[in-house]
């Protein structure tokens, strides 16, 4: 039975940093056993591996797992802490185009504050000169989601440092153009949502964001903004950008509670409901491509 075990075990932690380190650390090997709690579905499994009971979750009241070895006491975080949060490590959100003023800051903000209500610890990083996501954070009360200061050079070495501090989502607010800025928050992506007014100026300008998405090899999805619901520019706005990838079933419409959201610090959900509905709509949308496993999820649009 030892033997069987630490078997699975070395064999789970090998696959697991095949795929996803490059060169193993004592946080991988770490997210690697809480992935080998998730396969075993038990806890008895390891009583004969000198693991013991300790501590409580937050989330079903029940022991979490620990495991003594050379690196020291890892906490593994027990089975339904890991089926909840869906995830395994940090998830990039990178909003991105090339062209200004489509809400990529209004998008980040509000997709932060969905976040945050779900129960993640929510990230910014504004690399955009205008900062007005973080003129909007500045103005909020509360903590969460949390902010950092970094540039092109220091992002890969700042997302490291954030995914170390257990953060669930890092969102990243990028400038209007062609910048180091711009292209290092797509180069650091998970996913790259990609607002878009439903014009024909919007829409012709959305080959060069795309071009920059597919050169870097990243998942993308695209977002209406300052649409109008049921008008046949909206409508057709859709089916255009459905051709090279997926769209949010929800438009982020053209309400002046999105403006007054942000110029408070809050979200514009907070007393529009039909806002509220949009952005849980895209949320929703944009969560299940960053946690969930399934592929291929399809939406019918509401426009």
């Amino acid at each position: 039975m030892r033997i069987y075990v630490y078997t699975h075990i070395k064999k789970t932690l090998y696959l697991y940093i095949r795929k996803h380190i490059k060169t193993p650390s004592r946080k991988s090997l770490y997210i690697a056993i809480r992935m080998y709690v998730y396969i075993t579905k038990s806890i008895n499994i390891y009583s004969d591996i000198h693991m013991s009971l300790e501590q409580y979750c937050s989330i079903c009241g029940k022991q979490h797992v620990t495991w003594k070895n050379t690196l020291g006491t890892l906490c593994v975080m027990c089975y339904c802490y890991v089926t909840t949060k869906k995830y395994l490590m940090m998830k990039i959100l990178t909003v991105a185009n090339r062209k200004g003023g489509a809400g990529k800051s209004t998008c980040a903000a509000h997709i932060a504050y969905e976040a945050v209500k779900s129960g993640l610890q929510v990230i910014l990083i504004d690399m955009d000169p205008q900062k007005t996501l973080e003129t909007w954070w500045q103005k909020r009360e509360e903590e969460n989601p949390f902010l950092v200061d970094t540039n092109a050079d220091g992002l890969p070495d700042m997302l490291q440092k954030l995914a170390e501090k257990n953060f669930d989502l890092c969102v990243i607010d990028t400038p209007g153009d062609a910048s180091v800025n711009a292209s290092a928050g797509v180069k650091a992506a998970d996913l790259i949502l990609i607002p878009s007014k439903p014009t024909p100026p919007d829409l012709a300008a959305i080959g060069r964001t795309i071009s920059l998405v597919e050169e870097n090899k990243k998942s993308f999805a695209f977002v209406i903004t300052q649409g109008i619901v049921r008008t046949k520019a909206t409508l057709q706005a859709a089916s255009v950008l459905s051709q090279f990838g997926a769209v949010a079933p929800s438009v982020i419409t053209n309400r002046t509670s999105y403006a007054n959201a942000m110029g408070q610090g809050a979200s514009a959900g907070s007393f529009d409901k039909v806002a509220e509905e949009e952005i849980s709509s895209v949320w929703q949308f944009i969560s299940g491509r960053l946690f969930d496993e399934q592929k291929n999820i399809k939406q019918k649009l509401t426009a």
